[in-house]
């Protein structure tokens, strides 16, 4: 904990703000090109980003599945939204090639189970 507020001091809060701002709009957009719907108020908010994915994915199985194969952490929905919902967080130190990285491992977990097609939120 001392690390990561050591950090946010050096980087000073100000630039910590615009840093995670330019990663919302960075995955954010990755996400719009695949048109997916995600939660309301998500630009304004300050936190992992979710969008929705289609019933028959299971966001759990998909999420473990990136885990295990790429060794990318990408969490589920919690409570309601469990098992509906994909979210990348850019909490802690996380730069753009982290972002990249993630929504590229979503990709692939998706495109080598034959899911993108059927990914609500890919184009036709």
């Amino acid at each position: 904990m001392q690390v990561v507020l050591d950090n946010i001091k050096e980087e000073v809060l100000e630039n910590v703000f615009k840093r995670h701002n330019r990663l919302i709009r960075e995955h954010l957009a990755q996400f719009r090109q695949w048109n997916c719907k995600w939660l309301p108020g998500i630009v304004r908010q300050k936190v992992p980003r979710a969008v929705f994915i289609p019933e028959e994915i299971y966001g759990a199985k998909l999420v473990k599945n990136v885990l295990d194969y790429f060794g990318i952490n990408i969490a589920d929905g919690q409570d309601q939204w469990r098992g509906k919902v994909v979210r990348i967080a850019h909490l802690d130190y996380v730069d753009t090639f982290d972002i990249i990285i993630a929504i590229s491992a979503l990709e692939l977990e998706m495109v080598l189970k034959g899911l993108l097609q059927k990914f609500s939120c890919a184009k036709a």
